[in-house]
C-alpha cells in the first residue's frame, strides 16, 4: 500500500500534534521551583535587597506575570556578563530554555502541581556561610543612612589590629542592614591615607565611591553584592593582610526614605598552613594611562564631550605566563558596554568578559569557573563605550555636560581590575567553584514594616489612559509612586513624597502620555518598594 505525499504530510502533522499535546504545562512543584529557588530566592527573601519575596508557590503565583516579563526582557536575574563570553562561577543568569519554561508555566495558568511533590524552600545561614571565622572586623559604631532617598557612598576605616602579617584564605562581608547595603568593596591600606581622609570628615567614615577610595590599596579582597557566595581560595593560595593595616569598607547604600542604621562587618579566615603558599597578585587596573588610538595620552585623553558617544581601548602586555582568577570592569552612569579579552603572541583571542548593557547598580567582581592561562607576551585588551547623550536615561546631567575622570558618581572612570598569580602547570585545571548548599547570605532582622505587608491592585488592567491603584498600608507612611519599564526606567511619577494614613488607599493613574507596553506600578513607602505589573494599551 502506497501513501501519497499529501496523506503522509497529514499523518506526520497528526503525530506532531499528539507529541505537542503530550507536553503538559510545567508545574511549580516539578519544574519551576528549582529555577525560582536557585536564581531568584537568594535575593527575593526577607532582609535582602529585592522588593518582594519568592519563597513558595503562593509568592510565585502572585508575581507570575511579572516573572515572565522581567525574565524575557533579560532585566532579571541581574547578571550582566554575556553568556558564553567567558565562563564564570555562580552565574545568576537564566538559559534560554529556563526563560521559555517560565513563560510556558505562566501562559499555562501557573499550575502548582502535585501537592505531594511540594519542594522544601531553601534555608539560608544567619551568621556565616563559611563557618566560625578566625577574626571579625566590624564598623566601630553604626552609621545612619540618611532619609534622603538618594544613593550614598561611604568609606569606613577599621584597624585590623594584626600584630604580624597573616595570609587570608577567605573574607566574608556581612551586611549589617541588608535593606540598604547595595554592595561593598574591600581593600587594605598600609599608608595611613584612609585614616587621614576619615579624620577630615565630620561623620563616621568619609564620603566617596566609584571604584576608588582615595588611596592606592596594598591589597584588594573579594567584595559583596546581594546574592554573592563567599568562598575559600583554592588550597595553597592566599592573600596577605599586613601588620598594623586598616581594612577599608567602601559601601554603597541604596536610596532610603527612612533613616537606617548600619554596622556591617567582615569575617576573616586565615590560611592554616603557610608553607609553599602562593600569593595572589594585585595587578594595577587597566586605566586611561593604557589608552591607545588618541593624540592625547594618559588621563588627559579620557574625556567624553556632551551629546557624544565614545569608545576607549586600553592595552597592556603580560611579561610572563599568568593565571587569571577574576576580573572586574568598572564604569559609572554613562557607561554602556565593557569588553575584555587577551590576544596571544600567535594571535589567538581568549575571551574574558563582555557586558552589553552596563548598569552601575549591578557591577561586581566575576570569578572564572577555572583559572585562565594568559601566555607570556600576550596583550590584554579592554574596550569600554560611553553614551553622554540625552538618550541615555542614566545620564546624571540634563542637558549633558562634558565628563572627565573623577571619583564622583557623576564623573566617569575607565577601569578593569584583574586578579591572579604567576602561572604554574595545571592551574587551568583548578576549579574555582565551591560546592556549598547555600547561595546567599543575610542577617534577618525583625522588620516593623514587613516586605509582604502591602497589597496593591490596579483596575482596570490593561489600562486605556486612566486606571485606579488601590493599596493597603498597615501603618501610616510617606510614599512615592512611579510607573517604571521592565528595564527600570521611570516612565512617569504618579506622586512623590505623599503622606498617607494607615488602611486602604486609592489613587488615580493618569497614563495617557505613556507609550503602550508592559510596565510596573511601583509604590515606595518607608524604604520598601512594592510593585504590580501593569499593561498600557491605548
Amino acid at each position: 500500500m502506497r501513501i501519497s505525499s499529501f496523506a503522509l504530510a497529514i499523518l506526520l502533522s497528526g503525530i506532531a500534534f499528539i507529541r505537542l499535546s503530550a507536553q503538559s504545562t510545567p508545574t511549580f512543584n516539578d519544574q519551576i521551583a528549582p529555577i525560582i529557588f536557585s536564581k531568584c530566592t537568594p535575593c527575593h527573601r526577607p532582609g535582602e535587597v529585592a522588593p518582594f519575596t519568592l519563597l513558595n508557590y503562593t509568592d510565585a503565583r502572585r508575581r507570575a506575570g511579572q516573572i515572565k516579563a522581567v525574565t524575557q526582557s533579560g532585566y532579571m536575574p541581574p547578571w550582566k556578563p554575556v553568556r558564553g563570553y567567558g565562563s564564570f562561577a555562580d552565574e545568576r543568569g537564566l538559559t534560554p530554555e529556563q526563560v521559555a519554561l517560565l513563560a510556558q508555566w505562566v501562559d499555562g495558568g501557573s499550575p502548582e502541581g502535585d501537592p505531594a511533590k511540594t519542594p522544601t524552600p531553601p534555608t539560608f545561614p544567619t551568621g556565616s556561610q563559611l563557618g566560625t571565622p578566625d577574626m571579625v572586623i566590624k564598623m566601630p559604631i553604626p552609621f545612619n543612612v540618611k532619609a534622603i532617598n538618594k544613593d550614598e557612598y561611604r568609606n569606613f576605616v577599621v584597624p585590623t589590629g594584626l600584630m604580624e602579617r597573616r595570609i587570608i584564605s577567605a573574607v566574608e562581608f556581612r551586611p549589617g542592614n541588608a535593606k540598604v547595603v547595595h554592595h561593598a568593596l574591600l581593600s587594605l591600606d598600609t599608608s595611613g591615607q584612609a585614616r587621614r581622609l576619615d579624620a577630615q570628615d565630620t561623620e563616621l567614615g568619609y564620603e566617596g565611591g566609584g571604584g576608588g577610595a582615595g588611596f592606592i590599596p596594598a591589597e584588594s579582597y573579594p567584595g559583596w553584592v546581594p546574592g554573592a557566595q563567599a568562598r575559600f581560595l583554592p588550597k595553597g593560595i592566599g592573600i596577605p593582610m599586613d601588620k598594623g593595616s586598616d581594612l577599608v569598607l567602601q559601601l554603597h547604600y541604596a536610596p532610603s526614605v527612612t533613616q537606617e542604621p548600619d554596622q556591617s562587618s567582615v569575617n576573616v579566615y586565615f590560611v592554616k598552613e603557610t608553607a609553599n603558599i602562593r600569593l595572589l597578585s594585585r595587578i594595577t587596573p587597566m586605566n586611561p594611562s593604557d589608552l591607545t588610538g588618541s593624540l592625547l595620552t594618559g588621563f588627559a585623553a579620557f574625556v567624553i564631550p556632551p551629546a557624544t558617544q565614545r569608545t576607549f581601548v586600553g592595552r597592556r602586555r603580560v611579561a610572563s605566563d599568568f593565571s587569571l582568577i577574576a576580573i572586574a570592569p568598572h564604569q559609572h552612569l554613562i557607561g554602556k558596554t565593557a569588553k575584555a579579552y587577551a590576544v596571544t603572541p600567535t594571535r589567538d583571542t581568549i575571551p574574558l568578559i563582555a557586558i552589553n548593557d552596563w548598569d552601575f547598580k549591578w557591577q561586581g567582581s566575576f570569578t572564572f569557573k577555572k583559572m585562565i592561562k594568559i601566555p607570556a607576551r600576550s596583550e590584554i585588551v579592554y574596550e569600554a563605550s560611553y553614551d553622554n547623550t540625552s538618550n541615555n536615561f542614566r545620564n546624571p546631567n540634563t542637558p549633558p555636560k562634558q565628563v572627565r575622570w573623577g571619583e564622583n558618581t557623576s564623573d566617569e572612570m575607565f577601569l578593569c581590575y584583574t586578579l591572579g598569580l604567576p602561572y604554574q602547570a595545571g592551574d587551568e585545571n583548578i576549579s574555582l567553584e565551591t560546592a556549598l548548599p547555600q547561595l546567599s547570605t543575610s542577617v534577618r532582622e525583625e522588620d516593623p514594616y514587613p516586605i509582604n505587608a502591602v497589597s496593591m491592585t490596579i483596575s482596570p488592567n490593561p489600562v486605556k489612559e486612566r486606571s485606579l491603584a488601590t493599596f493597603t498600608l498597615p501603618e501610616a507612611g510617606i510614599g512615592t509612586m512611579d510607573i517604571i519599564s521592565v528595564r527600570g526606567e521611570i516612565a512617569t511619577t504618579i506622586f512623590s513624597e505623599r503622606s498617607f494614613p494607615s488602611g486602604v488607599q486609592t489613587f488615580p493613574l493618569e497614563l495617557g502620555t505613556v507609550a503602550n507596553g508592559t510596565y510596573f506600578c511601583r509604590l515606595t513607602v518607608r524604604g520598601r518598594s512594592f510593585v504590580q505589573p501593569i499593561i498600557i494599551s491605548q
